[in-house]
């Protein structure tokens, strides 16, 4: 009977090893790519035409203004 001191799983050739921090590299690459992503496309808020000009919002309405 032959017996081995070598474990029967995982990968024996040291070149198929690959590092448990490139897997978590990857992921957190593809979590920090897809946040970006999110953040690019969600719709921007319109700033007010008050913010712009420095004017009050309620001088902008039409039915606001004075009539001479």
């Amino acid at each position: 009977m032959i017996t081995s001191t070598r474990p029967t799983g995982g990968c024996d050739d040291n070149e198929s090893f690959i590092p448990m921090w490139l897997f978590l590299l990857e992921a957190g690459t593809a979590l920090a790519l897809f946040l970006f992503i999110l953040w690019w496309t969600l719709p921007k808020k319109e700033k007010d035409s008050a913010d712009d000009s420095g004017a009050t919002p309620s001088s902008d309405k039409e039915g606001d203004r004075e009539q001479p």
